[in-house]
């Protein structure tokens, strides 16, 4: 087969595979394998690695940061069978005495599907929670319990579940005994 061909090369330790004159591939005696303007495809079984891969910076960007930026997760509808990423929208509040009202405008569409709080001290009677679509209630009244202690809603309206981009989604703190600072954590998918 003219034009291809393995070339030792004896004094740096390596072999050269060439396809018509071209170095394509390399491999060295420290078991490192080089691929020049090529594609590596595995048909079957897999590939396992022991030591180091290095990408360019070009393609880590691409693959990763691209595609991990939540306006490149798709709308998904009913009965899909490809799932769709959930967003977490996390929310603190300050344990101010007055209570607290914290407005976040949506930049998407989206539908909110659970709600969890997580006092990060003791709360009491009266200190609630309650995650609403710009007053009209998502939530039931989310009573804070002990401290670290993960309370879930017990309802979600699905009357006011779904968000336009502009929307607010807004969580009033309700302060009775203690006062705690709360972390509000609210799931949600594109729609």
């Amino acid at each position: 087969m003219a034009g291809y061909g393995f070339r030792r090369d004896l004094a740096n330790s390596r072999l050269r595979i060439e396809v018509a004159g071209t170095e394509v591939m390399r491999l060295t005696a420290t078991g490192a394998v080089t691929l020049y303007g090529g594609t590596l495809t595995v048909n079957s079984g897999g590939v396992t690695v022991t030591g180091t891969v290095t990408l360019p910076a070009s393609t880590i960007a691409a693959a990763a940061i691209k595609n991990l930026n939540g306006s490149h997760f798709t709308t998904k509808a009913d009965v899909n069978v490809i799932g769709g990423a959930a967003l977490l929208f996390r929310i603190r509040t300050a344990g101010t005495a007055a209570g607290e009202t914290i407005n976040v405008t949506m930049a998407e569409g989206i539908r909110v599907v659970d709600v969890w709080i997580k006092p990060n001290t003791a709360g009491g009677a009266g200190d609630t929670i309650i995650v609403s679509k710009a007053g009209a209630a998502i939530t039931d009244a989310i009573l804070a319990g002990a401290a670290n202690t993960v309370v879930r809603a017990g309802t979600i309206a699905d009357a006011n579940w779904d968000f336009v981009a502009t929307d607010v989604l807004r969580v009033v703190e309700a302060n009775g005994a203690n006062n705690p600072v709360i972390d509000v954590y609210v799931l949600a998918l594109r729609v």
